[in-house]
C-alpha cells in the first residue's frame, strides 16, 4: 500500500478537544478570519486582503489536492480554527516536513 492511499484511509482524526478534517469550501469565512491576519501568516504566503482571495486560496491550495491536508476544527464550536499539512512528501524515504498555521 503507497503513502497516498494511507493518507486516504485516515482523512479524519480526533482528539478530546479537536478534530482535523478535510477542508469544506463553508471554511471561507474562519480561513479568512485566519489569512486576513498578517501576523498569523507572515511566514506562510501574503496575508488574504478580501473574502475573494481567500476563497480562491482555500480552494487552490489547501482543497485541490486534499491528501495530507486537514483543517484543524473546535469540537465544541465546529469553528476551523488552522490547519495542517504534509509539504515535501518523499515516499521512498518515507519522510516529509510538517507544516501548520
Amino acid at each position: 500500500m503507497n503513502i497516498w492511499t494511507k493518507l486516504a484511509m485516515f482523512s479524519f482524526f480526533e482528539t478530546d478537544r479537536l478534530y482535523l478534517r478535510p477542508f469544506f469550501f463553508s471554511d471561507s469565512q474562519d480561513f479568512h478570519e485566519i489569512a486576513s491576519n498578517p501576523e498569523n501568516l507572515q511566514f506562510i504566503f501574503p496575508s488574504q486582503a478580501s473574502p475573494e482571495e481567500s476563497q480562491y486560496a482555500l480552494a487552490n491550495y489547501f482543497m485541490k489536492a486534499p491528501l495530507g491536508v486537514w483543517a484543524i476544527c473546535d469540537k465544541k464550536t465546529e469553528k476551523m480554527i488552522g490547519s495542517i499539512k504534509f509539504e515535501k512528501l518523499d515516499e521512498i524515504k518515507k519522510e516529509a516536513e510538517l507544516g501548520y498555521f
